[in-house]
Protein backbone atom coordinates (compact mmCIF):
# COMPACT_ATOMS: atom_id res chain seq x y z
CA UNK A 1 0.00 0.00 0.00
CA UNK A 2 1.33 3.25 -0.92
CA UNK A 3 2.19 5.67 1.83
CA UNK A 4 0.59 8.98 1.67
CA UNK A 5 1.27 12.04 3.79
CA UNK A 6 -1.21 12.91 6.82
CA UNK A 7 -1.89 15.99 6.00
CA UNK A 8 -3.38 14.64 2.46
CA UNK A 9 -5.49 12.52 4.13
CA UNK A 10 -7.03 15.03 6.26
CA UNK A 11 -7.64 17.25 3.37
CA UNK A 12 -9.49 14.88 1.46
CA UNK A 13 -11.20 12.97 4.55
CA UNK A 14 -12.66 16.76 4.93
CA UNK A 15 -13.23 17.07 1.37
CA UNK A 16 -15.48 13.91 0.79
CA UNK A 17 -17.07 15.18 4.42
CA UNK A 18 -18.33 18.44 3.02
CA UNK A 19 -19.58 16.84 -0.03
CA UNK A 20 -21.65 13.84 1.93
CA UNK A 21 -22.73 16.65 4.49
CA UNK A 22 -24.01 18.86 1.08
CA UNK A 23 -25.89 16.10 0.31
CA UNK A 24 -27.22 15.56 3.79
CA UNK A 25 -28.07 19.57 4.15
CA UNK A 26 -29.38 19.48 0.85
CA UNK A 27 -31.34 16.70 1.65
CA UNK A 28 -32.70 17.73 5.42
CA UNK A 29 -33.82 21.07 4.23
CA UNK A 30 -35.73 19.78 0.69
CA UNK A 31 -37.58 17.31 1.99
CA UNK A 32 -40.41 18.88 4.58
CA UNK A 33 -41.16 15.87 6.69
CA UNK A 34 -37.08 15.26 7.04
CA UNK A 35 -37.46 19.02 8.14
CA UNK A 36 -39.99 18.63 10.50
CA UNK A 37 -38.46 15.40 12.03
CA UNK A 38 -35.08 17.25 12.41
CA UNK A 39 -36.42 20.85 13.67
CA UNK A 40 -40.10 20.51 15.07
CA UNK A 41 -40.23 23.81 16.70
CA UNK A 42 -38.53 25.76 13.78
CA UNK A 43 -40.70 28.78 12.50
CA UNK A 44 -41.89 28.15 8.58
CA UNK A 45 -39.59 29.67 6.45
CA UNK A 46 -36.55 29.61 9.07
CA UNK A 47 -34.54 26.79 7.52
CA UNK A 48 -31.03 28.75 6.99
CA UNK A 49 -31.83 31.18 10.15
CA UNK A 50 -28.84 31.23 12.38
CA UNK A 51 -29.94 32.76 16.22
CA UNK A 52 -27.47 35.51 16.76
CA UNK A 53 -26.67 34.28 19.91
CA UNK A 54 -25.45 30.90 17.80
CA UNK A 55 -23.14 32.74 16.07
CA UNK A 56 -19.78 32.33 18.31
CA UNK A 57 -20.93 28.80 19.47
CA UNK A 58 -20.79 27.92 15.81
CA UNK A 59 -17.53 29.52 15.04
CA UNK A 60 -15.85 27.94 17.96
CA UNK A 61 -17.72 24.25 16.84
CA UNK A 62 -16.61 24.74 13.41
CA UNK A 63 -12.54 26.21 14.07
CA UNK A 64 -11.38 24.76 17.14
CA UNK A 65 -13.02 21.52 17.71
CA UNK A 66 -13.46 20.24 14.07
CA UNK A 67 -10.91 22.10 12.12
CA UNK A 68 -8.53 22.84 15.25
CA UNK A 69 -9.28 19.01 16.64
CA UNK A 70 -8.72 17.39 13.16
CA UNK A 71 -5.29 19.46 12.23
CA UNK A 72 -4.14 18.47 16.11
CA UNK A 73 -4.88 14.80 15.51
CA UNK A 74 -3.13 14.65 12.30
CA UNK A 75 0.03 16.07 13.87
CA UNK A 76 -0.04 13.42 16.38
CA UNK A 77 -0.78 10.89 14.28
CA UNK A 78 2.20 11.82 12.47
CA UNK A 79 4.33 11.59 15.69
CA UNK A 80 2.53 8.81 17.86
CA UNK A 81 0.90 5.83 17.28
CA UNK A 82 -2.63 6.16 15.66
CA UNK A 83 -4.01 4.07 18.46
CA UNK A 84 -2.84 6.45 20.95
CA UNK A 85 -3.82 9.44 19.34
CA UNK A 86 -7.25 7.81 18.64
CA UNK A 87 -7.60 6.99 22.87
CA UNK A 88 -7.80 10.40 23.04
CA UNK A 89 -10.65 11.47 21.04
CA UNK A 90 -12.85 10.66 23.74
CA UNK A 91 -11.61 13.24 26.53
CA UNK A 92 -13.81 15.87 24.23
CA UNK A 93 -16.78 15.22 26.18
CA UNK A 94 -15.04 15.08 29.09
CA UNK A 95 -12.90 18.74 28.76
CA UNK A 96 -16.42 20.06 27.77
CA UNK A 97 -17.70 18.66 31.09
CA UNK A 98 -14.86 19.37 33.30
CA UNK A 99 -14.78 23.56 31.93
CA UNK A 100 -18.06 23.58 32.36
CA UNK A 101 -18.23 22.92 35.80
CA UNK A 102 -15.12 25.37 35.99
CA UNK A 103 -17.15 28.00 34.26
CA UNK A 104 -20.05 27.71 36.41
CA UNK A 105 -17.85 27.23 39.89
CA UNK A 106 -16.23 30.46 39.05
CA UNK A 107 -19.72 32.14 38.85
CA UNK A 108 -19.85 32.30 34.36
CA UNK A 109 -23.61 33.25 33.97
CA UNK A 110 -25.14 31.89 30.97
CA UNK A 111 -26.83 28.76 30.27
CA UNK A 112 -24.74 26.53 31.79
CA UNK A 113 -26.02 23.63 33.78
CA UNK A 114 -24.20 21.93 36.20
CA UNK A 115 -23.48 18.23 35.14
CA UNK A 116 -24.93 15.20 36.81
CA UNK A 117 -24.26 11.43 37.35
CA UNK A 118 -22.74 11.90 33.70
CA UNK A 119 -19.61 13.49 34.97
CA UNK A 120 -19.28 10.16 36.42
CA UNK A 121 -18.31 8.93 33.08
CA UNK A 122 -14.59 10.75 32.72
CA UNK A 123 -13.39 8.21 35.29
CA UNK A 124 -13.57 5.80 32.74
CA UNK A 125 -12.34 7.94 29.94
CA UNK A 126 -9.32 8.39 31.92
CA UNK A 127 -9.31 4.87 32.67
CA UNK A 128 -9.29 3.75 29.54
CA UNK A 129 -7.06 6.24 28.47
CA UNK A 130 -4.70 5.17 31.11
CA UNK A 131 -4.31 1.64 29.99
CA UNK A 132 -3.93 2.99 26.21
CA UNK A 133 -0.99 5.00 27.45
CA UNK A 134 0.08 2.41 29.42
CA UNK A 135 0.47 -0.42 27.16
CA UNK A 136 1.80 1.99 24.19
CA UNK A 137 4.54 2.68 26.38
CA UNK A 138 5.26 -1.01 27.12
CA UNK A 139 5.35 -1.73 23.76
CA UNK A 140 7.56 1.08 22.59
CA UNK A 141 9.88 -0.11 25.26
CA UNK A 142 10.14 -3.77 24.06
CA UNK A 143 10.13 -2.54 20.31
CA UNK A 144 13.55 -0.23 21.62
CA UNK A 145 15.20 -3.46 23.76
CA UNK A 146 14.21 -5.56 20.52
CA UNK A 147 15.75 -2.89 18.37
CA UNK A 148 19.00 -2.66 21.09
CA UNK A 149 19.29 -6.88 21.23
CA UNK A 150 19.22 -6.82 17.32
CA UNK A 151 21.49 -4.31 17.08
CA UNK A 152 24.26 -5.31 19.74
CA UNK A 153 23.62 -8.85 17.92
CA UNK A 154 24.65 -7.36 14.71
CA UNK A 155 27.86 -5.69 16.36
CA UNK A 156 28.90 -8.95 17.76
CA UNK A 157 28.36 -10.72 14.30
CA UNK A 158 30.50 -8.05 13.22
CA UNK A 159 33.10 -8.39 16.00
CA UNK A 160 33.37 -12.08 15.75
CA UNK A 161 33.57 -11.71 11.62
CA UNK A 162 36.74 -9.21 12.16
CA UNK A 163 38.41 -11.92 14.62
CA UNK A 164 37.79 -14.28 11.91
CA UNK A 165 39.17 -12.63 8.92
CA UNK A 166 41.95 -11.10 10.97
CA UNK A 167 42.75 -15.00 12.31
CA UNK A 168 42.69 -16.07 9.00
CA UNK A 169 44.81 -13.75 7.51
CA UNK A 170 47.56 -14.35 10.57
CA UNK A 171 47.28 -18.10 9.38
CA UNK A 172 48.30 -17.06 5.90
CA UNK A 173 50.86 -14.98 6.99
CA UNK A 174 52.47 -17.35 9.10
CA UNK A 175 51.72 -20.44 6.21
CA UNK A 176 53.65 -18.28 3.85
CA UNK A 177 56.66 -17.32 5.87
CA UNK A 178 56.52 -21.06 6.90
CA UNK A 179 57.18 -22.01 3.02
CA UNK A 180 59.49 -19.09 2.78
CA UNK A 181 61.10 -20.61 5.86
CA UNK A 182 61.32 -23.92 4.22
CA UNK A 183 62.33 -22.42 0.86
CA UNK A 184 65.53 -20.64 2.33
CA UNK A 185 67.00 -23.99 3.72
CA UNK A 186 67.11 -26.02 0.08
Amino acid sequence: MKHCPSMSVTGWSYIMAWVMMAVACLAANNISPVYNFICDDCPPGSKWHVPMNAVYALLYWILLTSVGAYLLMTWGNKYADASLVLAYTPLQPATSAIVSAILIAAGFKGKLREPGLNILGVIGIFIGLAFVVYDNRKTHKEKETEYLQVRNLGEKKDVAINNVLRDSKGQEASTVGDVDDDNSNI
